[in-house]
């Protein structure tokens, strides 16, 4: 299992991922919003996503957001969406074990 930023070959699989995440919040399965959403977010550098790769199948995602703090003039990372896989997560856990 490696955990890595995405990537744009990554998009068609983050997609999937992104659109069940969004499903779970009860939005409408939109694989082109999500894949779209994710591109903009990869190209544009304005957010982080990391995926759980196992054995070249993606099993999970995290996004972080930058925030800025004027007291601390300091920026830091806001995790904002996080999806692992139920399926896969007992593999994982297993692995990691």
């Amino acid at each position: 299992m490696k955990v890595r930023e995405a990537r744009l070959t990554d998009l068609k699989n983050l997609s999937v991922l992104f659109n069940s995440y969004r499903m779970f919040y009860g939005k409408k399965s939109d694989l082109k919003v999500a894949e779209e959403f994710l591109r903009s977010r990869i190209e544009e550098k304005d957010s982080k996503i990391f995926v759980c790769d196992f054995n070249n199948e993606l099993s999970g995602f995290v996004q972080l957001y930058p925030i800025f703090s004027s007291t601390r003039v300091s920026k830091y990372w806001l995790l904002n969406d996080y999806m692992l896989m139920l399926k896969k997560r007992k593999r994982i856990l297993k692995v990691v074990n």
